[in-house]
């Protein structure tokens, strides 16, 4: 009777053991560093002369470029901001965002110090949705961009060239922040 109740009581805290361990692995696994998809899809020339834009502001020359961020995370995320920065000379004349809720419903606002970069704020961010993001761009030289989270927790954007081969020697991903310094007034 002793050796068959010791049966039991050594498989009730054998599987409850295993089903403790199986919960802590995958807690563990569902807790590890996400990545989030940025896909970069098109780079386009509009001019290569200089070309004078709407309000008469001439530029060098005019990229466009276009990227996809999509939440390839197991989580939807509530919020969080992107930031896009690109060539040390660029300047981005316009930017634009387009998702199933509209065009233009994820706030994306250029930054007037540094007229590379741009900054979006996503809100409610679920599992699989997409935004694009459109930045038409002038006086490039280098043809770099960057790409950065912030304000998040728990997972990192990873930018996937996605462009035809031929473009994509057009335009590299640069490893480091690309800051335009303002020029110091004598």
């Amino acid at each position: 009777m002793e050796a068959e109740t010791l049966k039991i009581v050594l498989s009730l805290c054998g599987g409850g053991l295993a089903g403790s361990l199986l919960t802590q692995l995958a807690q563990k696994h569902n807790r590890r560093l996400q990545t989030m998809k940025c896909y970069y899809l098109e780079d386009d020339i509009q001019s290569k002369i200089p070309l004078a834009i709407e309000d008469g502001t001439m530029f060098n020359n005019v990229y466009i470029k276009r990227f996809k961020i999509r939440n390839t995370t197991n989580k939807d995320i509530e919020h969080f901001k992107v930031i896009f920065q690109f060539d040390n000379t660029g300047c981005i004349i316009d930017c634009s965002t387009s998702s199933k809720e509209g065009v233009d419903h994820h706030k994306i606002k250029r930054n007037f110090q540094n007229k590379n970069a741009a900054e979006a704020t996503i809100n409610n961010f679920n599992r699989k949705d997409e935004i694009e993001f459109y930045f038409r761009l002038g006086d490039i030289s280098n043809n770099e961009y960057y790409i950065k989270e912030k304000d998040c927790i728990g997972f990192k954007i990873k930018c996937i060239d996605k462009r035809h081969a031929m473009k994509k020697s057009k335009s590299i991903q640069s490893n480091t922040v690309i800051i335009k310094k303002p020029v110091e007034e004598s």
